[in-house]
């Protein structure tokens, strides 16, 4: 559940998401771009990525130990029965992801009213400074000014 957690915290909070273009297939040949430019890539990867990835890693790890008795033995069957053959399984791997981004989109939502993060604090403190540098360079500019002048 923790890497399904992570994969919506990756698609939610992420800057640089790759939606993609619809419709991905055209029946026409258009200037504007392919098939592959016009792909979701961030959903694509945090699907086969992340979630497939971990889902297949279960599987495989459960097979290491049907040969023969060895380490991975007390894990002989265990992601099938959980798995296939038990519905609550599923409602847990679903609803506990959800509930913790719902939960964690809520207290970021109270956070972000109650207090700056940390990227508007190094945003004001930039702009301080570049609002400094010009203080700076007008009051050089009207100290020329003067010296031109006599």
């Amino acid at each position: 559940n923790l890497v399904i957690t992570l994969a919506f915290k990756v698609f939610f909070d992420h800057k640089s998401i790759i939606v993609g273009e619809f419709p991905r297939f055209k029946c026409r040949k258009t200037p504007e771009g392919n098939y592959q430019n016009r792909q979701a890539y961030t959903v694509w990867g945090i699907l086969l990525g992340s979630i497939g990835f971990y889902f297949s890693a279960i599987y495989i790890y459960q097979m290491f130990g049907q040969d023969q008795a060895s380490d991975f033995s007390p894990f002989f069957k265990v992601a099938t029965h959980t798995f296939n053959r038990r519905f609550i399984s599923w409602m847990i791997v679903i609803l506990s992801p959800t509930t913790a981004t719902i939960v964690d989109v809520a207290l970021r939502l109270f956070a972000s009213m109650e207090f700056p993060s940390q990227s508007e604090i190094h945003m004001e403190i930039a702009r301080e400074e570049r609002f400094q540098r010009k203080q700076e360079a007008q009051i050089l500019d009207q100290d020329t000014g003067f010296d031109d002048q006599i």
